[in-house]
Order: structure tokens, then C-alpha cells, then sequence
């Protein structure tokens, strides 16, 4: 597992690191910090450059993405404390990377710890908690 190009923090990588160590399963392939969405597009900028620029650094990043043996797209979203904006960017994600990719997708929050009503209201839009 590399961590190689990606904008992650030392607190992300290290939980994401934990998460995979537990896993019993292989996953075909993972990236980091994936982008989705358009992002931010201008025209008043004349250099290509300076838009791909604006266009890459306003799209929204989905922390990891890891694809199972069954061609599951985990879409992992790392927190210390889950709250409510957690599973707004999860549903969101999970929308945006599924509109593009047409695949299974599985939104997933990886925390140290979350509110028991957040976890409610995360089960029942299926978003998978997983605490460590």
C-alpha cells in the first residue's frame, strides 16, 4: 500500500492503514485522494494550465477508493469524529463517482468515533461506519 501523489494527512493514512491491515478480503486496486465531480471551471482564465489548475484544485476529493475482489468500489472517508457533514460528503461522493463510473458503490465512513445518531441516520441511508 503507497501512499505515493496522494494529499492525505498522517491521520488518515495511519487509519487507513489500520483499516486495510483487518480486512479479509484483497482489493484489486486503491488510490488516493480520487476526484469527483467538475469542480470549478472558468473561461476568464487565458492559460490552459491556469484553468486545469483551478478546475483540479476545486473538485472534491474522495479520501480513498479501494476496489474489492468483487469489483465493490469502497469509498472511504476518513474522520476522527464522524458528524453530520460526514455523511452529507459520503452521499455526495458516492453519487458523484457512481454518476461517472456506473459501478457498485459502497460509501463507506472509517472514525474514531461517532455520535450514535449520526450512525443512525448513516445506516439507513446504507453508509457503512466503521470504527477503529
Amino acid at each position: 500500500m503507497r501512499r505515493k501523489g496522494s494529499e492525505l494527512t498522517s491521520f488518515e493514512w495511519h487509519m487507513l492503514k489500520d483499516y486495510f491491515s483487518r480486512q479479509n478480503t484483497s482489493f484489486k486496486d486503491i488510490a488516493y485522494s480520487y476526484r469527483v465531480g467538475e469542480g470549478i471551471k472558468t473561461n476568464k482564465i487565458d492559460l490552459e494550465w491556469l484553468r486545469r489548475c483551478m478546475r483540479d484544485s476545486t473538485q472534491l476529493k474522495i479520501d480513498c477508493v479501494a476496489v474489492d475482489s468483487n469489483d465493490v468500489h469502497m469509498l472511504i472517508e476518513v474522520k476522527k469524529r464522524a458528524g453530520p457533514g460526514s455523511v452529507g460528503q459520503a452521499l455526495v461522493y458516492s453519487h458523484l463517482y457512481h454518476t461517472k463510473n456506473n459501478c457498485l458503490c459502497q460509501a463507506v465512513i472509517l472514525c474514531k468515533s461517532i455520535h450514535p445518531d449520526i450512525l443512525e441516520v448513516a445506516q439507513y441511508f446504507g453508509v457503512q461506519v466503521v470504527i477503529i
